[in-house]
């Protein structure tokens, strides 16, 4: 029976990671019974019944969030990236390896799991993003020092990630490609049966806005694009929703805020075109990937698309006036939209199903991929 270990509850919410592994997990559980080592900080985890339903058993391993803070000095003292082993305590690898059996895979959850010991089975290492590498308009920014632990955690473990881009990233810097294994990030199946009820003229923009690449991208947009696009005085409009968006300083003439909202869909049904502006980014950008199975078209900028896979549908660009011209070109087509939120949708479907990467997991885990 595989071990599932984290050293931080895999549950949402607001953050991407936790969003995947519950969703992944959830389904694996469906598929073949699994053990399970988690991490619990309280005041920050909450545990969920439901999930955890997933395991056959479960170890819920308690940690100080002082405990985390000592673990971050520790390992920037000695100049380790703190990134990969935080969230790691004692008592949690102890555990781990307590847990582990010789024959059966372990399947670890984060860039903080790559700290266990030594196991006596095979492990599995989900990083997602590689955190060595940031996508920028202007091309890629490498992190040296996150590269070279990344590099030896591919000589270590097989390392899972959601997008080729990212493998072929660090197969570019060295890493054995048979070690690197592409499980993409799926939406929920309820995105695909979206009700679209869209407002003429009405843009969305969807994310964590406490993540500081998407208020970097706001203030861009903001700034840049939005005067143009108010000019026009053709009843565009703004709708920003997500996690943090409450405490954006910034307000604009016809911009909507809508913060801490419990669903996005309802948002994606009556907007007429979603955008990601970022200008910096790492790994694939959920947002994008649940506008388009919602039957929405999307234009974003080339640090967005290379998180995505081949064939997908966005529309790309980088200057703002292109964004611009992107946008008013769509805002103004409805032909085209319907044309772009199909091929989304299609794209979505074949390539971000969550049920497709569990069964992928799975194989992987039985030694059968």
């Amino acid at each position: 029976m595989p071990l599932v270990a984290s050293p931080t509850y895999p549950h949402p919410p607001n953050r991407g990671d936790k969003l995947r592994w519950q969703a992944l997990l959830t389904r694996l559980g469906e598929l073949m019974p699994l053990s399970a080592v988690f991490g619990f900080t309280p005041g920050r985890d909450v545990r969920n019944d439901v999930f955890e339903r997933s395991f056959q058993s479960l170890q819920i391993v308690p940690v100080h969030v002082l405990r985390i803070a000592w673990t971050m000095v520790a390992l920037q003292l000695r100049g380790q990236p703190s990134v990969f082993g935080r969230l790691a305590t004692p008592a949690w690898r102890s555990c781990v390896l307590a847990a582990s059996s010789p024959g059966s895979p372990v399947l670890l959850l984060g860039p903080s799991a790559s700290a266990v010991p030594e196991l006596p089975s095979p492990a599995l290492l989900d990083l997602i993003d590689v955190k060595s590498r940031v996508r920028t308009v202007g091309g890629d920014r490498v992190e040296n020092g996150l590269l070279s632990s990344e590099l030896s955690f591919a000589r270590r473990f097989r390392v899972v990630l959601a997008s080729e881009d990212d493998r072929d990233w660090l197969v570019r810097h060295g890493a054995d490609e048979s070690r690197l294994i592409v499980i993409h990030n799926g939406v929920e199946s309820r995105f695909f049966t979206a009700a679209r009820r869209p407002t003429p003229g009405r843009l969305v923009f969807v994310g964590n806005f406490l993540y500081e690449p998407n208020r970097e991208a706001l203030t861009w947009f903001l700034r840049g694009c939005w005067p143009a696009l108010q000019a026009d005085r053709n009843g565009v409009s703004l709708r920003v929703v997500g996690y943090g968006a409450d405490r954006l300083a910034r307000r604009e003439p016809a911009v909507e805020i809508f913060a801490n909202v419990p669903d996005v869909l309802p948002h994606y049904e009556a907007a007429s075109v979603a955008i990601a502006p970022l200008q910096r980014a790492m790994g694939v950008q959920n947002k994008v990937i649940e506008a388009m199975a919602a039957g929405l078209p999307v234009v974003c900028t080339s640090p967005v698309s290379r998180g995505l896979s081949d064939g997908h549908p966005a529309v790309v660009a980088d200057e703002r006036e292109t964004f611009i011209a992107a946008c008013r070109s769509l805002l103004a087509d409805e032909a085209r939209r319907e044309e772009l939120g199909t091929r989304g949708r299609d794209y979505a479907l074949r390539s971000h199903d969550w049920k497709t990467s569990a069964r992928l997991l799975r194989d992987v885990l039985a030694g059968t991929q």
